[in-house]
């Protein structure tokens, strides 16, 4: 069998057929416009229920430890019910709301890279974007109550130690951030894997360690090659704004012009290379089936 390159074939696939692409847009961007309309609701409505007084201003522009903690244990004291009342709301609709757009997104694309070549269930695809969410969401929580720990534990004496508190802050973060990246990485990998009928969310997660343990070399490629060239669009946006920021003065609206613009070129080309790297995971799980496929999980994938 002539394996093609995976990497090569994600392009060539989304370059052939640009419905991946616009299906790519559309959800991403539709999430994000309805996301940052709920928000901005979100900020108008507190805006006007928060009281910042004048101690809360002078406190913030003292950056005194002291005085800005007093300060949000204020608000929190005088507007936490309203804040977490609001947040109570709008943030799990934002999250359904990712979590739908995502799994219909995915569910097409997916359908569309197949070709035939395995059975695309919705279902378990649907049930893994919302694992994605939950992982989130566990991992914020995680992370908001050990920061939390260690600041009790920072405070505990007369004086706050600062010291401390970064020497066990940063490696928290750190370690938290690592493994919620490998199992985000892994619940992004197993919709490709979701191959047939049989394939449940967490039968399709196992697959996706399975693969990721056996195609190493070429997933690591795919992601690595992805992450590089957003990195590039990212500093190409950045080297440009920059290199034009002489126009805020004498002309601020063709600046701010060029500014959206830019930016929304870099959103497009970074939803491109997702939709080419999804493609070349469909390549590298298909060319899995095909060569190996008793030593996957639970079985052979495609029979």
């Amino acid at each position: 069998m002539n394996n093609r390159n995976p990497v090569t074939h994600g392009f060539r696939a989304v370059l052939r057929d640009p419905v991946l692409l616009i299906v790519e847009v559309a959800w991403r961007w539709i999430f994000g416009l309805v996301a940052f309309a709920l928000l901005f609701h979100a900020f108008h409505v507190l805006s006007h229920a928060v009281v910042i007084t004048g101690a809360d201003a002078a406190a913030w522009r003292s950056r005194d430890a002291t005085a800005l903690s007093a300060s949000v244990v204020r608000i929190a004291d005088e507007s936490g019910g309203k804040i977490l009342s609001m947040a109570s709301f709008i943030l799990p609709v934002i999250t359904l709301l990712w979590v739908v757009l995502g799994g219909l997104g995915r569910t097409v694309t997916l359908k569309r890279l197949a070709r035939g070549g395995y059975q695309v269930r919705s279902f378990t695809i649907f049930m893994l974007q919302l694992l994605r969410a939950l992982s989130m969401w566990l991992g914020s929580l995680v992370l908001l109550g050990t920061i939390a720990i260690e600041g009790q534990i920072a405070t505990r004496g007369d004086k706050p130690d600062f010291f401390l508190y970064y020497l066990m802050v940063l490696p928290s973060v750190i370690i938290i951030g690592i493994l919620w990246t490998m199992m985000n990485w892994y619940l992004s990998l197993a919709p490709v894997c979701a191959c047939d009928q049989d394939t449940g969310a967490f039968k399709a997660v196992r697959i996706a360690k399975r693969i990721g343990r056996l195609r190493r070399p070429e997933l690591g490629s795919v992601s690595v090659l992805s992450v590089f060239l957003r990195l590039v669009g990212l500093a190409i946006v950045f080297v440009l704004c920059v290199a034009t920021s002489g126009w805020m003065g004498p002309s601020p609206n063709a600046y701010a012009t060029l500014v959206v613009a830019v930016s929304l070129t870099y959103f497009v080309f970074a939803d491109f290379l997702y939709a080419a790297r999804q493609a070349s995971f469909v390549e590298i799980v298909l060319q899995s089936t095909q060569q190996a496929p008793n030593e996957l999980v639970d079985g052979a994938i495609v029979q």
